[in-house]
């Protein structure tokens, strides 16, 4: 199983509601056998906030196409978010993915 060994998270505020969150983590696992596994957005989702969500749909673009957008329920809120730059370079040990909500 890939699961993360440590995971780093830092929120910094961007302006009124507005916030930049950044996670890193590290993993037992080769990148490669990863990082599919972090693009997979409904099960993300479904893994990072178990029994919390419903409803996950692509409003536009899909799963391998950035710029997407998507949406999902939680908490009696629709929350929407878009993936807007994705940069994969293994040769580098580079796998960015970038989204807002």
């Amino acid at each position: 199983m890939n699961t993360a060994k440590d995971i780093e998270l830092i929120t910094d505020t961007v302006g009124s509601d507005q916030y930049k969150i950044t996670a890193r983590a590290q993993f037992d696992s080769p990148a490669d056998s990863v990082w599919p596994l972090l693009m997979n957005w409904e099960r993300f989702i479904e893994v990072g906030l178990p029994g919390m969500t419903s409803d996950f749909r692509w409003l536009s673009g899909g799963p391998d196409v950035v710029p997407s957008k998507f949406q999902f329920d939680m908490a009696g809120a629709t929350l929407k978010e878009e993936i807007y730059e994705q940069k994969v370079d293994p040769g580098q040990g580079l796998y960015l993915l970038r989204y807002r909500t």
